[in-house]
């Protein structure tokens, strides 16, 4: 997320006076995203160590206690990396600060853990459950004719079917896909205009009574 906003900033038009000498081409970004594509075990270790003891190599010697600043250090480390190589990244040194520009924790953090989870969901989750449910419907077809003695509290019961039987679960499970799909990956970015939002009284009134107003049903006339 954070090298992704970093890339953003560089792709701004009009640039940022600061970064207008960085330009994103295709090469410089391919390096920036291989910080993140490639993050190792052993990186982890890196921003583990800042967060909790400090002077891991290339870091800061005390540690930040603060773990998205941690690997906000991390990301300035790899700049420092990727500009002793030269070429493209030479420039990465003069705009390294720039890395958390604008943004708060929270921002990466409430945008990172809705990510994540959606794609575990898509690319892990959802392939597991949907073989489970393929495997069960296919017994369901195949059972379809045997016959079965239900039974309830520890007794026999009406007869049904074993195809049947397979298929209640495979009805269930779809319909709780269903109820997933319908779940939100919601994600939010504020930067710092909220704490200046909240530290204007006439916008805040603003905000406050537009949102009672949609509450209500009211049309929000945005002269009044």
């Amino acid at each position: 997320m954070s090298t992704e906003y970093f890339i953003a900033l560089l792709s701004m038009s009009p640039p940022l006076p600061q970064l207008a000498a960085v330009k994103p081409d295709p090469a410089l970004c391919a390096k920036l995203r291989g910080i993140y594509e490639n993050f190792c075990e052993e990186d982890a270790v890196w921003v583990k160590t800042t967060e909790f003891k400090g002077g891991a190599v290339g870091g800061p010697p005390l540690a930040t206690n603060h773990d998205v600043k941690a690997v906000e250090y991390f990301i300035k480390h790899k700049f420092n990396l990727l500009a002793a190589e030269g070429g493209v990244c030479a420039s990465l040194l003069s705009v390294k600060e720039f890395v958390h520009f604008g943004l708060t924790s929270q921002d990466i953090n409430n945008t990172c853990y809705p990510l994540m989870m959606l794609e575990y969901y898509q690319n892990e989750y959802l392939p597991v459950l949907m073989k489970i449910v393929t495997a069960l419907d296919s017994f369901a077809r195949k059972w379809k004719d045997i016959p079965l003695l239900a039974r309830t509290h520890g007794q026999a019961a009406s007869p049904t079917r074993m195809g049947k039987e397979f298929y209640v679960f495979v009805d269930r499970l779809k319909a709780q896909i269903e109820a997933i799909e319908m779940i939100p990956f919601n994600a939010k970015v504020l930067v710092l205009v909220c704490p200046f939002l909240a530290a204007c009284p006439t916008c805040t009134h603003q905000s406050k009574r537009d949102a009672r107003r949609e509450r209500e049903g009211e049309a929000v006339d945005a002269e009044d």
